[in-house]
């Protein structure tokens, strides 16, 4: 679902912008920003050569991250406090719960373009 959120917000942005994720998954900040350099030269492969999880996302939002170098990746503590982390999580929240009232969810249907979990876009604007 991070994964997902992120691809969407990053879909939302204009090439052109700059813009900061604010995310509390280390998963989805170190992946991008450090594993995914790895994972890419040894053909989508772990250092253990298991194939990478969810790597067709990855690989979108590795796509979309290169056309969009303006974009940086950075890490907040979950739950600590953090006004836009905790923004996020209470709109997932209120999503979730939506969602749920109306019947579930379908498959693939994770959450709005700039929410998901933990994630938030904390600023975006051209380039300039």
């Amino acid at each position: 679902m991070e994964l997902t959120a992120v691809i969407r917000a990053l879909e939302a942005v204009s090439p052109d912008s700059r813009a900061v994720v604010l995310c509390d998954s280390q998963y989805v900040v170190r992946g991008i920003t450090d594993w995914i350099h790895n994972w890419k030269r040894r053909n989508w492969r772990t250092a253990g050569r298991r194939p990478v999880k969810n790597a067709d996302l990855w690989k979108r939002l590795d796509t979309i991250r290169q056309r969009r170098p303006g974009v940086r990746f950075q890490w907040v503590r979950g739950h600590a406090g953090h006004p836009g982390n905790e923004l996020a999580h209470e709109t997932a929240l209120r999503e979730a719960m939506r969602r749920r009232r109306r019947g579930g969810t379908r498959s693939g249907d994770e959450g709005g373009p700039a929410h998901a979990g933990g994630s938030l876009f904390a600023a975006s604007r051209p380039r300039g």
